[in-house]
């Protein structure tokens, strides 16, 4: 499975809610949240740094495809002991440094699950408790 088929596989329903912003410009889109098709030009661009695109998680208005942690401080230790609750919790993080600070720790469930169990076991994450599986 090349990169942008695994992107799209994880990151995109379809269709999407979405942003996008251009470095050159550093502003955002002049629609800010746009719900249709991503295409393959866009994903190209991200993955090659060249322009923004942030996805919303949500399949529907219940369920959605992931969770993520946005952590804007350059703290391994802080990301370690978030990862350790979500591991505590059977919860696989995925952890990826962030372009421009910080770290996004990324959570991809086999399927997509309700937006309040997600938030719920982040939470319970962020703030070190231990309670329910996703």
């Amino acid at each position: 499975m090349s990169i942008k088929e695994e992107f799209r596989k994880y990151f995109i329903p379809d269709p999407a809610y979405f942003t996008y912003w251009l470095p050159q410009r550093e502003e955002y889109s002049t629609v800010p949240h746009q719900h249709r098709v991503v295409t393959d030009t866009e994903i190209d661009l991200h993955l090659q740094g060249k322009q923004g695109l942030t996805v919303s998680p949500f399949v529907n208005d219940k369920y959605v495809k992931y969770g993520a942690i946005d952590i804007d401080v350059d703290d391994l230790q802080l990301v370690k002991k978030i990862c350790g609750q979500l591991i505590d919790l059977n919860i696989q993080p995925n952890i990826f440094k962030s372009k421009s600070k910080g770290f996004h720790i990324y959570i991809f469930p086999e399927e997509p699950i309700t937006a309040e169990k997600m938030i719920y076991n982040l939470r319970k994450a962020v703030k070190g408790g231990v309670k329910d599986e996703i």
